[in-house]
């Protein structure tokens, strides 16, 4: 929120969005029906959508960025880093489609939502990770992503007549990609708020006049003919590299502040799935 112009447009949405709602309660023939928004099972549907989307694509948005800026690898390296996680994340969703025929939907959904609960606030996203920390932490997570959404959608669909089946998808699939652009708008004020807040926290820590500061100062000049840390040349590369590794560090504390809060998305949206009454997806089709 520290950017004009996204605080602007953020103002804009609620004002518009609270303009919208007025209009469907108040015309005469609303663009959506009603009755859609008194069913208690719809209504906790599209919050846990709103909640879980918020969480995705927070972490659809940060993960490249991470690879690329912190990590330094490159379009396509990031690409395949994270490319097991995708095809984790399309197995489970047909197979949380199934098991939402099955079982239960609302504890299908339930059991990934935890899991990507976990999975989330346990991501790795230091500076000194390994690149198998990124691949294996991202496959867990799309695992446990690739199930929530499909049992959602069975929950609010299967609490409604097939002829709403229309409308009702319309408006989860404009709550998950609103909320998505809400989720990735929070992660990136997250974590350049805490980037440089961590920065500070850092950098305070740091006394260049210390004994051991100065130890390591001579040191790293002593190849500049023996003058060591007196040259100035030196000293300014010193303090450079320096300030660069505690910015790279202040980054990947940062990215890891960033991971946990998004996690807390899921957790409400847990909360939400947990109120829901309890369906059941099968029926005279399969409704995903």
């Amino acid at each position: 929120m520290d950017s004009d112009f996204i605080l602007r447009a953020f103002l804009v949405f609620v004002v518009t969005m609270v303009a919208f709602v007025v209009w469907e309660v108040k015309a005469a023939s609303p663009l959506l029906p009603r009755r859609l928004f008194t069913n208690p099972n719809v209504i906790l549907s599209l919050v846990a959508m709103a909640f879980v989307s918020m969480a995705a694509y927070g972490v659809f948005l940060m993960l490249p960025v991470y690879l690329q800026k912190l990590k330094g690898f490159t379009t396509l390296q990031a690409g395949l880093i994270m490319l097991p996680g995708s095809l984790a994340a399309a197995v489970t969703t047909l197979l949380s489609g199934v098991l939402s025929d099955r079982l239960p939907p609302k504890w299908v959904g339930s059991f990934f939502l935890l899991c990507m609960f976990i999975t989330t606030w346990q991501f790795r996203t230091g500076f000194y990770e390994p690149r198998s920390a990124a691949v294996w932490d991202n496959f867990f997570w799309g695992l446990a992503m690739g199930g929530v959404f499909t049992p959602l959608f069975v929950i609010m669909l299967a609490s409604l007549p097939q002829a709403e089946f229309s409308d009702a998808s319309m408006v989860m699939n404009v709550v998950r990609l609103v909320f998505g652009s809400v989720g990735t708008a929070y992660a990136t004020n997250v974590f350049t708020n805490r980037s440089a807040s961590f920065y500070d926290a850092l950098a305070s820590r740091v006394e260049v006049s210390s004994p051991a500061a100065t130890e390591l100062l001579l040191r790293l000049g002593g190849s500049t003919g023996g003058q060591g840390f007196f040259v100035p040349e030196a000293e300014t590369r010193v303090k450079a590299s320096i300030q660069t590794l505690l910015q790279a560090m202040a980054s990947g504390e940062a990215f890891q502040a960033t991971w946990r809060h998004l996690a807390l998305w899921s957790l409400l949206a847990l909360g939400a799935t947990l109120l829901l009454r309890s369906v059941r997806g099968q029926g005279q089709a399969p409704l995903h």
